[in-house]
């Protein structure tokens, strides 16, 4: 099992979305092409890593080939998304609702929410994909 946000996690995550490809019935049925916000990038910051307990940042890219995480800050991410360690690993193994932590504080959203409220179809699909992830 890797460590959440290793450096095998993070492989691990890659080759598990790169097997993946998303159907373009998602993107049709956000209600609007998503050509004009192609890709999207989602730019994750979590804070209190236990290694140090610096701030780790990746981004997922959405697009229509498929999506891409990378380590690192994204440029100009479309949505930035914060969140503390604590809460992101019980998000990965589905022990918290998103919704729920999002409500209660526990996720902030900062950027371009009518991007996010556009292709929430497509983000929720990865988002769930990411959680399905089997070690």
């Amino acid at each position: 099992m890797a460590l959440f946000l290793s450096d095998e996690w993070f492989e691990k995550m890659q080759a598990k979305l790169s097997a993946v490809e998303l159907p373009m019935d998602l993107f049709e049925s956000s209600g609007e092409s998503l050509e004009e916000h192609e890709p999207v990038v989602v730019q994750h910051l979590i804070k209190d890593v236990p290694s140090g307990g610096a701030t780790l940042e990746y981004s997922i890219r959405i697009h229509r080939g498929g999506t891409d995480i990378q380590r690192g800050r994204a440029k100009d991410p479309d949505l930035w998304i914060t969140t503390s360690y604590g809460v992101a690993l019980a998000l990965a193994k589905g022990e918290i609702d998103p919704y729920q932590a999002l409500l209660e504080g526990f996720i902030k959203l900062r950027g371009n929410l009518a991007v996010l409220t556009k292709v929430s179809i497509v983000i929720a699909e990865v988002l769930h994909r990411l959680l399905e992830m089997e070690d």
